[in-house]
């Protein structure tokens, strides 16, 4: 907890050190330190769980853009041959973006956006018997920012992963603090 910590007060102190400005304009480099919780699908047998996140993207215009999610969690097994077995999951994701004209809402501005993109679960339990497991997946989602000055937005965003092997659907809502730098 205390990295994490010390990687938000670096992120927010590099974003009020930059020159910004807000919402999503071309040529913007977004930061984000996000945790939200993942219902797993029940062909998974994994019991649902919180998951925390780093993402970092890039807009190309003053819509689109592009992002790369890293995220980390631990779940348990709900399979009979092995439950409550600890298993520890990683996710990756990239993703396009397209961000909508922001709108001002009661002295606040918010930026809706949708986005789309592949994946890869990986899953490990911590017993010798069971090999490492990869899955590829396609993801797409909605969000939005709700800024707080010209650097600082909460993010909110839900999204549904896809795992094409098995047909598994995993859905997943998570908040964070993004920091918008030109």
């Amino acid at each position: 907890m205390k990295k994490w910590s010390i990687l938000v007060a670096g992120l927010f102190v590099l974003a009020v050190a930059i020159p910004s400005y807000a919402f999503s304009k071309a040529n913007t480099v977004i930061l984000s330190v996000d945790g939200g919780y993942e219902w797993f699908a029940p062909k998974r047998h994994l019991e649902s769980t919180g998951i925390g996140y780093v993402l970092a993207g890039y807009n190309f215009t003053d819509h689109w853009g592009v992002e790369g999610l890293a995220g980390m969690f631990t779940s348990y097994s709900r399979n009979n041959g092995n439950y409550n077995q600890q298993i520890r999951g990683k996710q990756l994701a990239f993703d396009g973006v397209y961000h909508f004209t922001p709108v001002k809402i009661a002295r606040q501005v918010i930026e809706p956006f949708l986005l789309a993109g592949v994946g890869v679960n990986h899953y490990n339990s911590n017993n010798n018997n069971n090999d490492p497991n990869s899955e590829g997946n396609i993801n797409a989602g909605a969000g939005m920012h709700i800024f707080a000055n010209d650097v600082i937005a909460l993010r909110l965003e839900a999204r549904d992963f896809y795992t094409i092997t098995g047909g598994k659907n995993d859905f997943m809502v998570a908040g964070g603090v993004s920091f918008f730098i030109c």
